[in-house]
């Protein structure tokens, strides 16, 4: 039986409903290739980092969908600290759980299209042995030591693959640099669902969620990390220049504890908690400023994206990420930490009225930047 052109096994080991920006990007990608007349199989690994309801299987039209159990429900944050931990951890939960599954099912799928490392690592050997395409999108930047034992393991796991993409121009060159041929390698962008995340009344997003109307209002989306500027915004709420700023924080993770603690303990910290992708249009109108502070090289912020999209100017950490999602007239780039934060949100909480001219701006470089036609540049990596 003749395998079909568009068919594809996205191979990962975070699919939703775990909660971050790589899982929002794969329910994008799914829902885009699947009306593009592709046929969609998914293979991950159960959630995680987030302790909510999943199933091990389902099955949409030409999507389906195959979660797999493992141990250690936690430990992913843990081992992020150790990646050849996290990286032993995941690979062979993927590579046995792939292997049995190309052996009752690969002859249904042309390609395979792993995410992040582990899933990469995995799909390296199991890609020849089943004779299928291979595609790689990388998600993050490794900051890799020229020469070390990681720069040449990754490079040798990537040079087997047919196409590799990467989410910014520092980690295409990083990429690059590791060995993996300029020919194979590549850009691609996240997008967002423009119909979905379109500024709302900025009055009524504020009274549904309870919100004052007459406040400055900075928010934070994401995971509750540190590495994500957690605390750099909370540092801020307790400078009494922002005493009446409203911090907002919408996400989970593993210094929920810390915001909740906040949120009881100063009037300007409030904690919306695990908030559905959908939602979070509300939060986005109602704010004024979106604070996107990671500390470490990240690769693209995906609420960033979803920030614009609603008409929300960004703060954000000098970071390749922060930099290819955003320009000056969208976002305030500036250094990853508390005082460059603050300094910044000073200026802007006096003159409010800068903030609200951008938005106008805002949504006009999410519409040329981030509509669905960037799924065109996976499809090419797939087809080949």
């Amino acid at each position: 039986m003749a395998t079909p052109e568009k068919s594809v096994l996205i191979f990962t080991n975070c699919f939703s409903p775990n909660v971050g920006g790589v899982e929002t990007h794969l329910d994008d990608l799914t829902r885009a290739l699947v009306p593009r007349g592709w046929q969609v199989d998914v293979l991950s690994l159960y959630p995680l980092t987030t302790r909510v309801p999943w199933k091990r299987y389902e099955e949409t039209g030409g999507l389906r969908i195959r979660r797999m159990w493992w141990f250690g429900q936690g430990w992913f944050h843990v081992l992020e600290k150790y990646p050849p931990l996290q990286f032993l951890y995941l690979v062979p939960r993927l590579f046995w759980g792939g292997f049995w599954w190309l052996v009752a099912h690969g002859g249904r799928v042309r390609a395979i299209h792993a995410h992040g490392l582990a899933a990469a690592a995995a799909a390296r050997v199991l890609g020849p042995l089943f004779r299928k395409r291979l595609v790689m999108s990388s998600h993050a930047v490794y900051n890799l030591r020229k020469g070390s034992a990681l720069e040449r393991a990754i490079g040798w796991i990537l040079r087997g693959f047919d196409r590799v993409i990467a989410m910014s121009n520092q980690s295409l060159q990083e990429l690059v640099d590791s060995g993996v041929p300029a020919e194979k390698a590549g850009r691609f962008s996240y997008w967002i669902d423009l119909n979905t995340f379109e500024p709302r009344d900025r009055a009524q997003c504020r009274q549904k969620l309870g919100l004052p109307k007459d406040r400055f209002i900075c928010l934070f989306v994401g995971r509750l990390l540190a590495i994500k500027g957690v605390r750099v915004m909370l540092e801020a709420s307790r400078d009494p220049r922002f005493r009446d700023v409203l911090f907002v924080f919408a996400g989970v993770g593993p210094l929920e504890d810390e915001v909740a603690q906040a949120a009881k303990a100063q009037s300007n910290v409030v904690f919306a908690g695990n908030v559905a992708n959908k939602d979070l249009v509300d939060y986005y109108s109602a704010a004024d400023v979106l604070c996107a502070m990671p500390l470490y090289q990240e690769g693209f912020p995906r609420v960033t994206l979803e920030s614009l999209g609603c008409g929300l100017p960004v703060i954000g950490a000098d970071c390749p990420g922060v930099r290819d999602a955003t320009n000056p007239e969208v976002a305030w780039v500036i250094p990853p930490d508390a005082e460059a934060f603050k300094e910044t949100l000073a200026r802007i909480v006096s003159n409010p009225a800068e903030a609200y001219a951008r938005r106008t701006v805002c949504r006009k470089f999410a519409e040329e930047h981030y509509s669905d036609r960037n799924v065109e540049a996976v499809e090419r990596a797939l087809l080949g």
